[in-house]
Protein backbone atom coordinates (compact mmCIF):
# COMPACT_ATOMS: atom_id res chain seq x y z
CA UNK A 1 0.00 0.00 0.00
CA UNK A 2 1.45 3.62 -1.10
CA UNK A 3 0.99 6.51 0.95
CA UNK A 4 -0.79 9.92 -0.05
CA UNK A 5 -0.17 11.42 -3.30
CA UNK A 6 1.87 14.98 -3.05
CA UNK A 7 -1.21 16.66 -3.70
CA UNK A 8 -3.50 15.18 -0.74
CA UNK A 9 -0.14 15.81 1.15
CA UNK A 10 -0.30 19.35 0.62
CA UNK A 11 -4.01 19.44 0.96
CA UNK A 12 -3.80 18.07 4.66
CA UNK A 13 -1.52 19.97 5.47
CA UNK A 14 -3.70 23.13 5.01
CA UNK A 15 -6.42 21.23 6.67
CA UNK A 16 -4.34 21.28 9.67
CA UNK A 17 -3.51 24.87 9.39
CA UNK A 18 -7.48 25.59 9.27
CA UNK A 19 -7.59 26.82 5.63
CA UNK A 20 -10.84 24.84 4.56
CA UNK A 21 -11.69 27.15 1.91
CA UNK A 22 -9.64 27.61 -1.16
CA UNK A 23 -9.39 27.28 -4.59
CA UNK A 24 -7.46 24.31 -5.68
CA UNK A 25 -5.03 25.78 -8.03
CA UNK A 26 -2.97 26.68 -4.56
CA UNK A 27 -2.50 22.51 -4.10
CA UNK A 28 -0.61 23.02 -7.72
CA UNK A 29 1.12 26.21 -6.85
CA UNK A 30 2.20 24.39 -3.50
CA UNK A 31 3.51 21.91 -5.12
CA UNK A 32 5.48 23.93 -7.92
CA UNK A 33 7.20 26.16 -4.85
CA UNK A 34 7.84 23.23 -3.25
CA UNK A 35 9.85 21.26 -5.63
CA UNK A 36 11.38 24.28 -6.75
CA UNK A 37 12.29 24.75 -3.39
CA UNK A 38 13.88 21.16 -2.63
CA UNK A 39 16.16 21.72 -6.42
CA UNK A 40 17.23 25.02 -5.23
CA UNK A 41 18.58 23.51 -2.25
CA UNK A 42 19.96 20.78 -3.26
CA UNK A 43 21.66 22.06 -6.08
CA UNK A 44 23.31 24.68 -3.79
CA UNK A 45 24.17 21.85 -1.27
CA UNK A 46 26.19 20.39 -4.20
CA UNK A 47 28.24 23.33 -4.65
CA UNK A 48 28.77 23.58 -0.97
CA UNK A 49 29.86 19.95 -1.05
CA UNK A 50 32.09 20.96 -4.16
CA UNK A 51 33.49 24.01 -2.69
CA UNK A 52 35.01 21.64 0.67
CA UNK A 53 35.95 19.06 -1.96
CA UNK A 54 33.54 16.31 -1.14
CA UNK A 55 31.75 14.07 -3.47
CA UNK A 56 29.04 13.65 -1.07
CA UNK A 57 26.67 15.65 0.62
CA UNK A 58 26.33 15.90 4.32
CA UNK A 59 23.90 17.55 6.30
CA UNK A 60 26.01 20.64 7.10
CA UNK A 61 25.74 21.58 3.56
CA UNK A 62 22.12 21.39 3.16
CA UNK A 63 21.83 23.05 6.03
CA UNK A 64 24.32 25.94 5.03
CA UNK A 65 22.08 25.95 1.62
CA UNK A 66 18.94 26.75 3.40
CA UNK A 67 19.90 28.98 5.38
CA UNK A 68 22.20 30.94 2.71
CA UNK A 69 18.68 30.84 0.79
CA UNK A 70 16.74 31.65 3.71
CA UNK A 71 19.00 34.67 4.11
CA UNK A 72 18.48 35.95 0.51
CA UNK A 73 14.94 34.93 -1.04
CA UNK A 74 12.93 36.23 1.90
CA UNK A 75 12.61 40.18 3.34
CA UNK A 76 11.20 40.09 6.86
CA UNK A 77 8.63 43.16 7.27
CA UNK A 78 10.10 46.42 8.79
CA UNK A 79 9.64 46.83 12.87
CA UNK A 80 6.17 48.81 13.43
CA UNK A 81 8.59 51.52 14.63
CA UNK A 82 9.46 52.10 11.44
CA UNK A 83 6.80 52.36 9.75
CA UNK A 84 5.33 54.32 12.74
CA UNK A 85 8.19 57.23 11.54
CA UNK A 86 7.92 56.39 8.10
CA UNK A 87 3.41 57.34 8.04
CA UNK A 88 4.09 60.28 9.97
CA UNK A 89 6.81 62.52 7.71
CA UNK A 90 4.59 61.06 5.02
CA UNK A 91 1.05 62.49 6.56
CA UNK A 92 2.95 65.50 7.47
CA UNK A 93 3.41 66.70 3.82
CA UNK A 94 -0.36 69.24 3.03
CA UNK A 95 -2.19 67.91 -0.27
CA UNK A 96 -2.32 70.23 -2.47
CA UNK A 97 -5.42 72.82 -3.03
CA UNK A 98 -8.63 71.51 -4.79
CA UNK A 99 -8.83 73.38 -7.83
CA UNK A 100 -12.58 74.80 -8.19
CA UNK A 101 -13.09 73.21 -11.48
CA UNK A 102 -12.93 70.02 -9.64
CA UNK A 103 -15.58 71.40 -6.65
CA UNK A 104 -17.85 71.48 -9.74
CA UNK A 105 -17.75 68.04 -9.68
CA UNK A 106 -19.92 68.16 -6.84
CA UNK A 107 -22.31 69.82 -8.10
CA UNK A 108 -23.27 67.19 -10.70
CA UNK A 109 -21.32 68.87 -13.61
CA UNK A 110 -18.25 67.00 -15.43
CA UNK A 111 -14.67 67.72 -15.00
CA UNK A 112 -12.49 68.30 -17.44
CA UNK A 113 -8.80 69.57 -16.45
CA UNK A 114 -7.13 72.01 -18.03
CA UNK A 115 -4.84 70.81 -20.92
CA UNK A 116 -1.41 71.50 -18.41
CA UNK A 117 -2.69 69.48 -15.57
CA UNK A 118 -3.84 65.91 -18.39
CA UNK A 119 -1.39 63.55 -18.11
CA UNK A 120 -3.26 61.71 -21.04
CA UNK A 121 -2.80 63.99 -23.91
CA UNK A 122 -2.87 63.07 -27.10
CA UNK A 123 0.64 62.89 -29.34
CA UNK A 124 -0.96 62.96 -32.96
CA UNK A 125 -2.73 64.49 -35.31
CA UNK A 126 -5.49 62.94 -37.40
CA UNK A 127 -6.57 63.40 -40.72
CA UNK A 128 -10.26 62.95 -42.37
CA UNK A 129 -9.75 60.02 -45.08
CA UNK A 130 -11.24 61.21 -48.20
CA UNK A 131 -14.46 60.51 -49.11
CA UNK A 132 -16.59 61.53 -51.93
CA UNK A 133 -19.02 63.37 -50.18
CA UNK A 134 -16.51 64.95 -47.52
CA UNK A 135 -15.14 66.78 -50.76
CA UNK A 136 -11.70 66.62 -49.23
CA UNK A 137 -8.81 66.29 -51.49
CA UNK A 138 -5.87 63.99 -50.94
CA UNK A 139 -3.67 66.84 -49.94
CA UNK A 140 -5.99 68.74 -47.41
CA UNK A 141 -6.03 68.21 -44.10
CA UNK A 142 -9.89 68.08 -42.19
CA UNK A 143 -8.63 71.04 -39.56
CA UNK A 144 -12.40 70.89 -37.94
CA UNK A 145 -11.29 67.02 -36.74
CA UNK A 146 -7.00 67.49 -36.25
CA UNK A 147 -5.69 67.67 -33.41
CA UNK A 148 -2.43 69.25 -32.29
CA UNK A 149 0.52 67.69 -31.30
CA UNK A 150 0.63 68.21 -27.29
CA UNK A 151 4.23 67.82 -25.60
CA UNK A 152 5.31 69.05 -22.46
CA UNK A 153 6.70 72.45 -22.54
CA UNK A 154 9.94 71.53 -20.96
CA UNK A 155 10.60 69.06 -23.99
CA UNK A 156 9.29 71.55 -26.59
CA UNK A 157 12.81 73.54 -27.09
CA UNK A 158 13.19 72.43 -30.57
CA UNK A 159 11.69 75.07 -32.45
CA UNK A 160 7.95 74.06 -34.77
CA UNK A 161 7.94 73.19 -38.08
CA UNK A 162 5.38 73.85 -40.03
CA UNK A 163 2.63 70.74 -40.61
CA UNK A 164 2.79 70.04 -44.62
CA UNK A 165 -0.36 67.65 -45.76
CA UNK A 166 0.30 64.41 -46.81
CA UNK A 167 1.22 63.41 -49.99
CA UNK A 168 -1.32 61.42 -52.02
CA UNK A 169 -1.01 57.36 -51.30
CA UNK A 170 1.49 57.94 -48.67
CA UNK A 171 -1.02 58.15 -46.04
CA UNK A 172 -3.67 55.45 -46.12
CA UNK A 173 -1.62 52.74 -48.14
Amino acid sequence: MSGPTEGALIDETLQSMGITSYDPRVVQQLMEFKHRWCTDILTESVVFAEHAGRTELTVDDVKLATQAKVDYSFTPPRPLESLLKLAAAVNRVTLPEVPDVVQAADRGSCVVLPSQAAFSKSNYQCLKRPTPDTGLSPREPAHCSARTISTPTALATAPVEQKQAPKPGNVFD
